[in-house]
């Protein structure tokens, strides 16, 4: 649960610079950084490249998934695109070979 929280708000403590749009309006919200554009654009990624691996079926797209679920991970924590790019790859590979190592030791 405290994770999205951490998604949808924020990192804890972090003040909002965002002024309210009404005088006097206080907020039920926790205070927080709202999530960006980013972040759900690796999901987005995720949820698309999942789609896409039950229609491949050969365990090839799924770990491109796990990298675009890492990144957005990595968004959530504001964190900055560079390692979020960095992650996308290095999740991506490392779960590509294990994929294929297993499914090579299968035959």
């Amino acid at each position: 649960m405290r994770l999205l929280r951490i998604i949808a708000y924020g990192a804890p403590g972090v003040e909002s610079t965002e002024p309210s749009r009404y005088a006097g309006e206080t907020s039920v919200e926790p205070k927080g950084q709202p999530v960006s554009v980013t972040f759900w654009a690796w999901v987005t990624v995720a949820v698309v490249l999942l789609l896409g691996e039950t229609v491949t079926g050969g365990l090839f797209v799924a770990p491109w998934a796990a990298g675009a679920t890492a990144a957005a991970l990595l968004e959530a924590l504001h964190i900055g695109i560079d390692p979020q790019w960095i992650a996308f790859f290095a999740v991506s590979s490392v779960v590509l070979v294990v994929v294929q190592r297993r499914k090579t030791r299968r035959r």
